[in-house]
C-alpha cells in the first residue's frame, strides 16, 4: 500500500511538532511521495503507535480483583485465584483471551506490548498477532523466595539477556517486606543490573536505588493504577525522571491495573500531581508510551518514532480546540481514535474511511463503539464476543472492549 496524508501535525519524540507529510509504503514509513492515494488530513495529528511497556494478556479480564493494600504481590495473587472472577474467566481459551488482549490494546492506540510471560507459555499465542508482542528478552517473575519461578535460574536468565543482548525483565520491589524491599540490592549481586535490564514496578525504591538504577542505565516500566490498586502508593516517580531513568509506562493486567493505556496516562498525571503537587509534563507522558518503550525492549531502530524506514505503526486524533498534541493525546478516549495502523496495514478506522485504504473490507467486522462510534475493526470482534458469552453463560461486558 501507498499512501500519504498531507497537512496533518506530525508529534514525535523529542521534535517540536509540525503540519506536514506523513508517507507509507508497504510496511514502512517512507520520504514524502507523490501519487493518487494522498489524502487531506488538516485538523488531524499522527502520533507513533504506542507502546504498552507492561501487560500479561492472558489476564486480559475485567472487573478487578483485590481486597488491599497488601505487603506483597503474593496475597493479592491468592485473592484473584480464589475468586469467582478467575473461575470465570478459566472458561475462556488462552487463545480468546491473547485476542481480547489484543484488541484491548489496539482499540487504544496501542501496536506494541510487552507481555510478561515465560515464552513456553505465550510462543503458540502471539505467532499471528494483529500487533507487535515483544519476543526476544529473557526474564524472572520477580527476584524474591516467594516470586512464581518463571524462565530457568535467574542467573542463566542475566547470562543469555547479556550474551544475546536482549532485555532481562522482572517485576522488583513491588510491595514493602522485607525482601521487596531488598529487591535491587539483590539484583545487584546477581549481576542482573544493567543497561538491558527492565525493572516493573520498583514502588519500594529508596534513592539509593534509583541511584543505581540510573547509573546501570536500566529502564523502568511505572504501573501507577495497579499500583495504587493493590497498594496504596506507587513509585517515587519524580526521583526516577530526575535521575535520567528511562521511564516507560504500562497497564499491568486489567485485573488489577489500568482499563487500557489511555486511562493509564490520566492515572499517572493525577497521582503525580496528587503526590508532588505539580504537573506532570505531558510530553513526557508521551515519551513514556512511545520511544522510551521501544528503547527499553531495544526496539527503537524499529518503532517509537514517525521516522523513514522504521516500520509504519501509527495512530491518528482529531484535534482539539486550544490543547498542543500531547495533550491532546493526553485527553483522549477511545472514541476519539480515528484510526490505528500496524505496518502500514490498517487494524481499526471510523466507517468513513472505509474507501480510503486498498484493503479487502472481509478481513475486518464493522462494531459499535460504546453504542456511538462506527468503526472496522480487523478479524472478527463480534464472533470473540459471542463465544466468551457462551462461555461463561451471560452478556458479558468488558470497560476495555465497549463493542457492539
Amino acid at each position: 500500500m501507498k499512501l500519504t496524508f498531507k497537512n496533518i501535525v506530525i508529534c514525535n519524540p523529542g521534535q517540536k511538532h509540525k503540519k506536514g507529510k506523513v508517507s507509507l509504503e508497504n510496511s514502512k514509513f517512507t520520504g514524502t511521495h507523490k501519487g493518487k492515494n494522498e489524502l487531506d488530513f488538516s485538523g488531524y495529528t499522527v502520533y507513533p503507535g504506542l507502546v504498552n511497556a507492561h501487560d500479561h494478556l492472558l489476564g486480559t479480564y475485567f472487573p478487578r480483583v483485590g481486597n488491599g493494600p497488601y505487603l506483597n504481590w503474593r496475597p493479592w495473587d491468592e485473592d484473584l485465584k480464589n475468586s469467582k472472577l478467575y473461575q470465570e474467566r478459566g472458561k475462556i481459551s488462552p487463545q480468546d483471551l491473547y485476542l481480547l488482549g489484543y484488541y484491548r490494546q489496539i482499540l487504544s492506540g496501542v501496536t506494541t506490548v510487552s507481555d510478561h510471560i515465560p515464552h513456553k507459555v505465550n510462543k503458540n499465542f502471539i505467532k499471528n498477532a494483529y500487533i507487535n508482542v515483544v519476543k526476544k528478552y529473557t526474564l524472572a517473575h520477580e527476584v524474591s523466595s516467594y516470586d512464581l519461578k518463571w524462565g530457568n535460574s535467574l542467573s542463566g536468565e542475566i547470562k543469555k539477556a547479556r550474551e544475546k543482548n536482549i532485555p532481562f525483565i522482572t517485576h522488583i520491589e513491588e510491595g514493602y517486606d522485607r525482601e521487596a524491599v531488598n529487591g535491587i540490592p539483590f539484583l545487584q549481586k546477581h549481576k542482573g543490573l544493567f543497561k538491558n535490564t527492565v525493572l516493573v514496578h520498583c514502588i519500594s525504591c529508596s534513592k539509593k536505588d534509583i541511584k543505581a538504577i540510573a547509573r546501570h542505565k536500566a529502564s523502568m516500566v511505572w504501573c501507577p493504577f495497579s499500583n495504587y490498586y493493590m497498594f496504596g502508593e506507587t513509585a517515587d516517580i519524580k526521583t526516577f525522571i530526575n535521575q535520567g531513568v528511562n521511564v516507560t509506562l504500562g497497564t499491568d493486567s486489567p485485573m488489577s491495573g489500568g482499563v487500557h493505556l489511555l486511562a493509564e496516562m490520566k492515572t499517572a498525571v493525577k497521582l503525580y500531581k496528587q503526590m508532588y503537587k505539580k504537573q506532570l509534563n505531558p510530553a513526557l507522558v508521551f515519551d513514556m508510551v512511545t520511544l522510551n518503550g521501544a528503547r527499553a525492549y531495544k526496539l527503537d531502530q524499529e518503532i517509537g518514532s514517525i521516522k523513514a524506514g522504521k516500520s509504519a505503526d501509527f495512530v491518528i486524533l482529531k484535534n482539539r480546540a486550544h490543547t498542543d498534541p500531547y495533550t491532546n493525546l493526553l485527553q483522549a478516549d477511545l472514541p476519539d481514535i480515528e484510526m490505528v495502523f500496524r505496518k502500514g496495514k490498517p487494524l481499526y478506522f471510523k466507517e468513513r474511511y472505509k474507501e480510503s485504504f486498498n484493503v479487502n473490507l472481509k478481513n475486518y467486522q464493522k462494531i459499535m463503539l460504546k453504542n456511538k462510534e462506527k468503526y472496522f475493526l480487523i478479524g472478527k470482534p463480534l464472533t470473540l464476543q459471542k463465544r466468551i458469552n457462551k462461555k461463561v453463560g451471560f452478556k458479558k461486558y468488558l470497560d476495555f472492549f465497549p463493542v457492539s
